[in-house]
């Protein structure tokens, strides 16, 4: 079990119990899923493990629950419910979402930005220098 000991009942509660969690081969899918998706944000998001070995509840809380999310959109049983980018009337016809059905844990980029990770949560501040006429740059800032 992780850092954040998620259980595979946590998911289930998510799915709304569609998951047979008496079948101990789901339970120890569900429970490697999980494992594989901790490992993968703290990889993504190193400063994330960080606040959770210091303690801080709200991260802890936070990550969980992208994990379970991320961990969840695997996991659902009928996955032709989910998925579907654009759909039209006429002569009926829909666009896939390749990435919401792949089976693949990812994670959201609005979800790593409230981690404060990912290219929402990484904030550039400018800066500037001035030099005066003649002068060579010869550093960093």
């Amino acid at each position: 079990m992780g850092i954040l000991a998620i259980t595979p009942e946590e998911v289930q509660y998510e799915l709304r119990g569609i998951l047979d969690m008496n079948d101990a081969g789901v339970s120890e899918w569900v429970m490697t899923q999980i494992e594989k998706a901790e490992r993968r944000l703290f990889a993504q998001c190193p400063q994330t493990k960080t606040l959770i070995e210091r303690e801080d509840t709200a991260t802890a809380d936070m990550a969980k629950d992208i994990i379970i999310e991320a961990v969840a959109r695997v996991a659902r049983t009928k996955a032709d419910e989910v998925g579907i980018k654009s759909e039209s009337e006429d002569g009926y016809s829909y666009t896939v979402d390749p990435l919401t059905r792949s089976g693949n844990i990812w994670f959201p980029d609005k979800d790593l930005a409230l981690l404060g990770c990912g290219a929402a949560g990484d904030v550039f501040i400018p800066r500037s220098a001035s030099l005066a006429r003649g002068t060579i740059w010869a550093g960093g800032i």
